[in-house]
């Protein structure tokens, strides 16, 4: 399901163009729209609420992804991580 949200009526047009939705940073992440929503809400991951729905700017995104950098990695080559024990 296609998410739609019309920025128009909750954000100056100047900010419009920097704002993404859930979908859009989810696609862009490689992570399901619910994981992404679990990362707002545990506040992993900035984001605006704008009635009901998120908006995540551009900058917050960045931010996100060079501070996970390491995870990005991993997912995108499909790799896992290696276990490390604690002896």
């Amino acid at each position: 399901m296609t998410e739609v949200v019309n920025f128009d009526t909750c954000v100056p047009r100047d900010m419009e163009s920097n704002l993404m939705t859930v979908a859009q940073v989810a696609s862009i992440l490689g992570y399901s729209v619910q994981h992404t929503r679990l990362l707002i809400r545990r506040r992993k991951l900035h984001a605006l609420k704008l009635g009901r729905d998120w908006a995540i700017s551009r900058d917050d995104l960045t931010q996100y992804m060079d501070s996970h950098q390491h995870n990005q990695i991993s997912i995108k080559s499909g790799r896992k991580k290696p276990n490390r024990s604690l002896d």
